[in-house]
């Protein structure tokens, strides 16, 4: 009972360096239960459908977030063994043993433990409703969320809890029953502040910042990276070998930065002697240098790490911004419809007047044989075989009701605009030019103005899987039609809320389905071939995917897949930001304890400088400028990562909106700013007492 009330005492007096510890475990705690109460919430999980594992997904991230609590539990009890272990040999030459002192750390883990699981739970409790909510809004779901109280996830978060807290206690009292007496006093001594900047450091500096710009460069080009690895390698494995070498150039040089370069920058400030010896730069810079060479492994892991956890995010945004954009790119009109049904469209859509028709275009498109070069990153093919042609007026009233289309213009009939049907990123399409564009019924060929992005609409589904290309109207009226078809796109008023309309036509309305055959060549740059009039298939034929052959639908509506879209891509941001909060939430605290852990030891040194005349703002000065140096420099190598890793992923899905990824970035940083704020602060108020 003694050692009870003793390890609740120490607890108390150390409460100020425990403080962050502790937010940083209930917070974990809160969002670990919110995920488990929402994974067992069957409302929300039957609504979403089987077909997006919500209660898998929130679980798969209940793992992240149990790992993370256990490393950041593990490297915070490292922190205060490490700084009490002067207390540790006093408790021992004060004649308690070592299975007592063992003990008492082990009831201190646990009186932490338990009242950060209460909070925690607390926490979780009343806001897990506004979690809900708030992954509801992200998925734009119509669902209501009341509060609702999980047994089973309480039950499922206190023994994940528990569990782990068992684990460090037990570790913790392991570390003090087998450290000497004499260990323990000399943990507290200093090392040798007086760093030599050596040649060897010089190497792994200049190296650290070479392998971090090579890393870098080969991300922005990763296309050129990964087709010279191609060859290289003999095998279509460039991407994945690109991506690998450069995340182990990339982790290489972090360490190397922090272990080399940031000794060769502090040592520049020394030789600069108009900065060196204002105030008490000196002191600044010498403590400075000696504790970012102590913690230069730590601070490289949590470089690698939060920028990990940044790219992951903005990675997540960028997935969900590229779903919607695709979206509006393959399905920018509410509904799609081959003209021959048009009629029995509308006259569904009139039985819903709350959706009444704001837009309706019809677009004619004719088939042509037709082939064109494509070079990409200097490598060429050509593209031979039907092409569907738009003229320039019908294009420009679609553009009229579509927001994603921009105006088109044609100055002769010699040129066209090429919608190109094996380029939809943007990025790629950046990268490739194409050649003359050859038809079957013209002698001459035709040059390719412009190439863009398909967003016509209806791509893949209604319409062929084909290039398309705008023409003039006199061009278009003189090409003989080898085959073609007529669509009507049509908006409706509050399509975006269309749930209901969308589900009554796809009830209502059948979906037909046609086929088409085409056989086209290129030989002596002339092109020839046949594309054969399309045929309505049943429902049951076999999907065919030949190269000659091709399939489309009679209709397609936007509501369905902006729906699949929200749910799927929503959860994935929801979970992103929450797991890279968690995540962040730890590494600052980690730095966090850190630093106060040698404010302790630097506190003596700071009182020498008070008592020759140093003033306290001089003080405070430098404490918040070392500490910034500290928190941020490893952030600043994080945002680096996550802004090329990034550079990298927009050739696999680029977005031209970035706001959320740059909203999230700043959240993130509004979270360091805390902590370095924070800890400065406490910093100060231990060594300028």
């Amino acid at each position: 009972m003694i050692l009870v009330n003793l390890a609740i005492k120490n607890v108390k007096t150390q409460l100020q360096s425990y403080l962050m510890y502790f937010v940083s475990m209930a917070f974990s705690v809160m969002v670990y239960y919110s995920f488990r109460s929402m994974s067992y919430d069957k409302n929300l999980v039957e609504r979403i459908g089987v077909n997006n594992n919500l209660a898998g997904s929130l679980q798969a991230a209940s793992i992240m977030i149990v790992l993370f609590i256990l490393v950041f539990m593990f490297s915070a009890n490292s922190f205060f063994l490490k700084k009490r272990k002067k207390e540790i040999g006093l408790y021992n030459l004060l004649g308690m043993r070592k299975l007592q002192i063992s003990f008492l750390f082990f009831m201190e883990n646990c009186v932490i433990g338990l009242v950060a699981l209460g909070t925690g739970l607390l926490a979780g409790i009343i806001f897990s409703k506004l979690f809900a909510m708030l992954l509801i809004r992200a998925m734009y779901l119509e669902l209501d969320s009341g509060f609702a109280f999980s047994l089973q996830a309480v039950q499922s978060t206190s023994l994940m809890f528990l569990l782990i807290l068992s684990l460090v206690s037990l570790r913790s009292g392991r570390v003090v029953y087998r450290t000497k007496l004499v260990d323990l006093f000399k943990a507290m001594q200093k090392g040798d502040r007086i760093k030599k900047t050596t040649i060897f450091t010089w190497l792994m500096g200049l190296t650290g910042v070479g392998l971090l710009i090579y890393g870098y460069y080969q991300a922005v080009h990763i296309m050129t990276y990964s087709l010279y690895l191609n060859e290289r390698t003999q095998s279509d494995m460039g991407f994945l070998y690109g991506i690998m070498l450069i995340l182990a150039f990339c982790v290489l040089g972090s360490y190397l930065f922090f272990h080399g370069f940031t000794q060769i920058m502090i040592s520049v400030l020394q030789q600069l002697k108009s900065y060196y010896y204002r105030d008490i730069h000196m002191v600044t810079t010498g403590g400075l240098r000696f504790h970012l060479k102590k913690n230069a492994t730590t601070l490289g892991t949590i470089a690698v790490l939060s920028g990990t956890a940044l790219a992951a995010i903005g990675g997540a945004t960028n997935v969900y911004s590229f779903g919607m954009e695709t979206v509006n790119m393959e399905r920018p009109m509410d509904f799609v419809v081959d003209s021959r049904e048009s009629e029995a469209l509308k006259g569904v859509l009139a039985d819903y007047p709350t959706f009444p028709v704001k837009d309706e275009v019809v677009l004619t498109l004719k088939q042509v044989a037709g082939s064109y070069e494509q070079t990409t990153f200097e490598y060429s093919s050509r593209q031979t075989g039907a092409l569907s042609v738009l003229s320039l007026s019908n294009y420009n009233a679609l553009q009229q009701v579509n927001p994603f289309l921009k105006k088109i213009s044609l100055t002769n009939s010699a040129e066209v605009v090429l919608f190109d049907r094996l380029t939809g990123n943007p990025e790629l399409l950046n990268e490739a030019s194409f050649g003359p564009l050859v038809l079957q019924s013209m002698k001459e060929p035709l040059k390719i103005k412009e190439q863009r992005t398909d967003a016509l609409g209806g791509f893949r589904t209604v319409r062929y899987n084909q290039s398309t290309i705008v023409v003039t109207d006199q061009l278009f009226d003189s090409l003989p039609a080898e085959g073609g078809y007529r669509l009507t796109m049509i908006n409706v008023k509050n399509g975006a809320d269309s749930g209901s309309l969308a589900e009554a036509v796809e009830s209502r309305l059948p979906v037909r389905r046609y086929q088409q055959k085409v056989n086209v060549t290129f030989e002596q740059g002339q092109v020839a071939g046949q594309i054969q009039p399309e045929i309505e298939i049943s429902e049951a034929a076999e999907n065919r995917y030949d190269a000659d052959q091709y399939e489309r639908i009679s209709l397609d509506s936007r509501y369905p897949a902006l729906k699949d879209n929200r749910i799927t891509f929503g959860t994935l941001v929801y979970i992103a930001i929450f797991l890279g909060v968690v995540f962040l939430f730890a590494t600052g605290s980690i730095i966090m304890l850190k630093q106060l852990s040698e404010a302790e030891e630097e506190k003596m040194r700071y009182q020498m400088l008070r008592k020759i005349g140093v003033s306290r703002k001089m003080i405070a000065n430098s404490v918040y400028r070392q500490n910034f140096l500290v928190f941020f420099a490893p952030l600043a190598i994080a945002y680096l990562h996550s802004k090329y890793a990034l550079s990298a992923l927009n050739y696999l899905i680029a977005t031209s909106n970035n706001s959320l990824t740059w909203l999230s970035r700043g959240f993130l940083l509004v979270i360091y700013s805390g902590f370095y704020l924070g800890t400065a602060a406490a910093y100060n108020r231990i060594v300028n007492e």
